[in-house]
C-alpha cells in the first residue's frame, strides 16, 4: 500500500532487489568495496522508501554502519562535509594534518573533502550511504558523492552508495558527469503483481 515508506511487516515482490542488495552488503560485512553503487527507481508510492529501511536494518543488523540525510539539506560541499563527518575538534585536527600529507594515500592526493570524508567513514567501519530522493540531490553534490566513492573503491574501501529516486533519477545521474554511474546496480522498480 502506497503511503510514508515506513516498512511493512512482509516485504513482498522485491525478492529481486533484496538479493542484490544482500549481496552487496555482503561485501561490506567482509570489508571489501561493493562492485559498483546501488540505483532504486520508480514512481512514487512503488516502495523505493520501504526497499531503503529495509536495507538500513539489514545493513545493521550485520554491524555496517547506514549514514542517510535529506538531500533537500546539502546543497554545499561542505554541508555535506558536516553530514559525513562528526563534529569534534579531533576532525578539524585530521583535515590539518591530512592537508599536510600524513596518513594514507587518500588524504595525500588533492581530492576534495567530501571524498576524504567518505573514506574516513569507510576507513573506520563498514558504510553504507543511503540517499531517499537522489532525483533532487544538487548536480555538484551528486559528482563529490559519485567520484569520492569511485576513489574510495579503488582504495578497497567498505562503502555503498545506495539511491533511490523517481524515474528522473537516471537522467540526473547523467547531469552529474560520472560516466562510471552507469555501471551501477540499476533496479527500476515495477508494479508488485498480483501474487505478491
Amino acid at each position: 500500500m502506497p503511503g510514508t515508506g515506513s516498512l511493512p511487516p512482509y516485504l513482498a515482490g522485491r525478492e529481486d532487489e533484496q538479493t542484490r542488495i544482500k549481496e552487496y552488503l555482503d561485501f561490506l560485512e567482509h570489508g571489501m568495496a561493493p562492485p559498483s553503487p546501488l540505483i532504486l527507481f520508480g514512481p512514487r508510492g512503488y516502495g523505493k522508501t520501504a526497499l531503503l529501511n529495509w536495507t538500513s536494518r539489514q545493513a545493521v543488523d550485520g554491524g555496517i554502519r547506514v549514514i542517510t540525510f535529506d538531500t533537500a539539506e546539502v546543497r554545499t560541499e561542505q554541508s555535506l562535509i558536516n553530514q559525513l563527518s562528526p563534529n569534534s575538534w579531533w576532525t578539524g585536527l585530521f583535515e590539518a594534518i591530512s592537508r599536510r600529507g600524513a596518513g594514507a594515500s587518500l588524504r595525500k592526493s588533492r581530492l576534495s573533502g567530501a571524498t576524504r570524508a567518505l573514506a574516513r567513514l569507510a576507513g573506520r567501519a563498514p558504510t553504507v550511504l543511503l540517499l531517499d530522493d537522489a532525483h533532487t540531490l544538487e548536480i555538484r553534490i551528486g559528482t563529490l558523492l559519485l567520484h569520492g566513492a569511485q576513489a574510495v573503491a579503488v582504495e578497497g574501501k567498505p562503502l555503498l552508495l545506495c539511491f533511490a529516486g523517481t524515474p528522473y533519477l537516471p537522467r540526473h545521474l547523467q547531469k552529474m558527469q560520472a560516466p562510471f554511474w552507469e555501471r551501477s546496480a540499476i533496479s527500476p522498480l515495477e508494479r508488485l503483481d498480483r501474487g505478491a
